[in-house]
């Protein structure tokens, strides 16, 4: 059998002998072989980790990350808020999730949009492009802040709601249901 450079073999059977197997006499029977395909497909340099660092939060374990490289304000080895797991925030482009902010559940956050201070964002929330949570401000449920939009102090934005644009939710604001805020202010 032969092997290209790169892949990594796991298990590596020879021929079980010929004749006696479900196919007729003289052919020979193989048994699997496992390869790591790593020719073919390359990970990406990871930009953060998780820590060994944790939160428990309405019974989830969070774990604080730490950055693996320099990307946009970020500094190799700064540590930044808590996430669930991986899928809840993109190894790509400058996203980042600082401080005491906590991502989690089926939250993501990805592009260039930034969570910090003690922000959450829970549920199936989506933060993305340029967007800014921050202050005590929560995105849940299936909300999405996006664009330059921003959501802070003691704001939610939760159900179907929107928030997008050059909006700003402010204050003690609720943003709700199919609520859709684009450029504009509330507080």
């Amino acid at each position: 059998m032969k092997v290209l450079a790169g892949m990594q073999v796991s298990t590596l059977m020879e021929p079980q002998g010929l004749g006696g197997n479900s196919y007729g006499s003289g052919i020979p029977t193989w048994k699997l072989v496992i390869v790591s395909p790593t020719l073919f497909f390359k990970r990406k340099k990871m930009k953060y980790k998780l820590t060994d660092g944790t939160i428990e939060l309405n019974g989830k374990t969070l774990f604080r990350i730490q950055a693996l490289k320099n990307f946009g304000n970020v500094k190799a080895g700064d540590l930044g808020g808590y996430i669930e797991s991986e899928k809840n925030l993109s190894q790509e482009n400058n996203c980042w999730v600082s401080d005491n902010a906590r991502v989690y559940g089926d939250a993501w956050v990805f592009d260039d949009a930034q969570v910090s201070d003690s922000a959450q964002v829970f549920n199936n929330a989506l933060v993305f492009g340029n967007a800014r949570v921050y202050g005590d401000a929560q995105v849940f449920n299936n909300a999405l802040v996006f664009s330059k939009a921003q959501v802070s102090d003691n704001a939610w934005v939760f159900g179907t709601a929107r928030v997008l644009g050059n909006a700003w939710a402010a204050g003690n604001t609720q943003v709700f249901g199919k609520a859709q805020l684009e450029n504009g202010y509330i507080e």
